[in-house]
Order: C-alpha cells, then sequence, then structure tokens
C-alpha cells in the first residue's frame, strides 16, 4: 500500500475588503434590492389584472390567487430584508476586513501523520484581483 494518497477538497476562497471592492458590493446589493423592489410591483400589477379576470369566471378561486400573491410577496419580502441586513453588515466592516467570497475544488496529498483538519482548512486571499496569501 502507498504512502500517500491525493483527495480532493474544499478551499476557501477569502478577499481584502478594499475601497474598491466594497462599493462594487455595495451596488450589488443596492441593485439586487432595486430589483426585488420591481419585482414585487409587476407581481402586485399581474396578480391584479388575474384576479380581475378570474372574478369574471371563477370568483371563488379569489381567495387561493390573493393567498398566493401573499406568499410571493413574502418571499420577496424576506429576500430584501436578508440583502439589507447585508447591506448594513457590509456598510460597517472595516477597510482590510477578511471576506468569503466562495469555494473551490482542489487537491491535496494525505499522508500518515497527517492533522486531518488542517487538511480541510485551505484558504485563498485575494486583495484586487491578486492572490495576496495561499494558506494552506
Amino acid at each position: 500500500m502507498g504512502d500517500s494518497i491525493e483527495i480532493h477538497r474544499r478551499i476557501t476562497i477569502k478577499a481584502v475588503l478594499t475601497e474598491s471592492l466594497k462599493e462594487e458590493l455595495v451596488g450589488e446589493l443596492r441593485e439586487a434590492i432595486k430589483g426585488l423592489d420591481m419585482e414585487m410591483q409587476r407581481l402586485e400589477f399581474e396578480f391584479k389584472r388575474i384576479m380581475n379576470d378570474v372574478a369574471k369566471v371563477n370568483p371563488q378561486h379569489l381567495q387561493a390567487i390573493r393567498q398566493q400573491l401573499e406568499l410571493e410577496k413574502r418571499k420577496r419580502q424576506e429576500k430584501k430584508e436578508e440583502l439589507t441586513q447585508r447591506l448594513r453588515e457590509l456598510e460597517e466592516l472595516e477597510l482590510g476586513s477578511e471576506i468569503v467570497r466562495g469555494t473551490i475544488e482542489g487537491p491535496v496529498v494525505v499522508r500518515p501523520g497527517d492533522d486531518w483538519n488542517s487538511l480541510f482548512q485551505a484558504e485563498i486571499v485575494i486583495r484586487d484581483g491578486v492572490v495576496q496569501e495561499v494558506r494552506p
């Protein structure tokens, strides 16, 4: 039997929060919130139109349609609140903080005596698109 084996692990990608990254992320969150607002307005308009059509044909279904509208609005409102909370947290973060941007898969060689837990704590730190540090 060999004395090592290569396995795959997740590697956390972190970014150092710079002014430009912060501006980019704040802009993305604000756009997403704005998009949800517009989506909720469209939903309201569409459901009113549908309700008018259904009221003419089958008024018994109006309650089900109202419930569906409320469910859809609630989902979007919850998402908006989540994004708003993330925006607040981001605005409070100090420049230089590290934020998780995602994960990738990567190989690691496992040998007898290796610390199993440390094998899965790999990180790559990026600053303005440039790798600053690799933490194995």
